[in-house]
């Protein structure tokens, strides 16, 4: 009897705990909470929208003499986010210590610090943006061995193999760069740019890799006996090497209270895929970076400006804090995207659930295109 009793008390005692562990989640339901005490649902958080300018360092240079003019420029048209460029591994736009060799041209002969001078001027009033773009060509003229290469085995002029980024030299170099710059800099955020792999990331080495995740003996091949370079399951390894060198720059650019953003590509046609036929699963990018840039380069792809509402709405689920649609200013037979079409690209992204901004390169925005942005930005405080 007294066993039975001991029971139902302990049975009691266990769905109290429960209970009370559950309470605070119960409490935030409006269906829940609201009912029980009159109270109002739990707003959800606002995020003020990202009006972005991509800075070109060509542009920089352009108006260096009258620069403070030129950013008191970009807030009155409505900037709120500044991209700034900090250059690659092998082309810094600052004098990165002991890496004299390094340094940009420009570094070596002045001797500027063009990212500490360009985020003193734009971060007083804008967060600002450091863009570290992993692709590295004079780096390969002296690394050939490190070079990705395309499915025929020729090696690539700009990209190491995937093994060498996340598991080699290259790599370790690359977190190394992002460090000083995230210890350095008083920007708000570092982005990655270029971290991607359609044609080349299919030599001897990537290979070992990808059996290594698959289990595979091979790579996937088509009827002919070619790599299959589409195949699903050349994405999911990417996706997942690639990951795990975000991962670690993650790690490192938030020990400095700064966020991590990475460019990622659009999937045109098939929104769904979600960037993996190009080792960039947004859903995997995202588990260790805070925002991920969509190339929305329309001008390039064949599609219309308002695509980028379809675009908008695809990434919708991620929530508007996570995601910003980059409208580039490329378009084919090396033109320029036209202030119209633009400004109907804009519209179509402000009226999304994702209607954060990034316009890229400024040097290739003209008096009107800056007369639309003005127009729908409204002007800075």
């Amino acid at each position: 009897m007294h066993r039975h009793v001991s029971t139902l008390l302990l049975g009691l005692l266990s769905f109290l705990l429960a209970a009370c562990t559950l309470a605070p989640d119960v409490s935030l339901s409006p269906s829940v909470g609201s009912a029980a005490s009159g109270a109002d649902p739990t707003p959800t958080p606002t995020h003020e929208p990202v009006q972005a300018i991509a800075l070109s360092h060509s542009d920089y240079l352009a108006h260096r003499g009258s620069r403070e003019a030129y950013a008191a420029v970009l807030r009155a048209r409505g900037t709120t986010m500044v991209g700034l460029n900090a250059g690659r591994l092998d082309w810094t736009y600052f004098p990165w210590p002991e890496h004299r060799e390094r340094w940009s041209e420009d570094v070596r002969v002045t001797g500027t610090d063009f990212l500490a001078e360009e985020a003193a001027l734009f971060g007083s009033w804008s967060e600002t943006v450091a863009i570290v773009d992993v692709f590295v060509e004079r780096y390969l003229n002296e690394h050939p061995a490190a070079a990705a290469r395309s499915a025929s085995g020729q090696p690539g002029q700009l990209q190491v193999s995937t093994h060498e980024l996340v598991d080699g030299q290259f790599g370790e170099e690359m977190l190394t760069l992002i460090e000083y710059i995230a210890a350095t800099y008083p920007v708000d955020a570092l982005a990655l740019t270029e971290l991607f792999y359609d044609d080349y990331g299919f030599g001897e080495d990537d290979l070992a890799a990808y059996r290594a995740y698959t289990g595979q003996d091979d790579w996937p091949r088509t009827a002919d006996g070619a790599i299959d370079t589409d195949h699903p399951s050349i994405g999911d390894w990417r996706s997942h090497a690639l990951s795990r060198f975000i991962a670690r720059a993650a790690t490192i650019v938030h020990r400095y209270d700064k966020e991590l953003y990475v460019d990622v590509r659009v999937s045109w046609g098939n929104l769904a895929r979600e960037g993996r036929e190009s080792g960039q699963d947004y859903q995997r990018f995202l588990a260790h970076a805070d925002r991920l840039i969509l190339w929305n380069y329309f001008g390039l792809s064949g599609y219309a400006p308002e695509y980028s509402e379809e675009i908008a709405a695809a990434v919708a689920p991620y929530g508007p804090g996570r995601i910003i649609i980059s409208i580039g200013l490329w378009a084919e037979d090396e033109t320029t995207v036209s202030p119209e079409q633009m400004g109907r690209a804009l519209q179509a992204i402000e009226g999304s659930p994702v209607p954060n901004v990034w316009i890229t390169p400024s040097h290739m925005l003209g008096e009107k295109h800056w007369e639309i942005i003005e127009a729908r930005w409204g002007g800075g405080s």
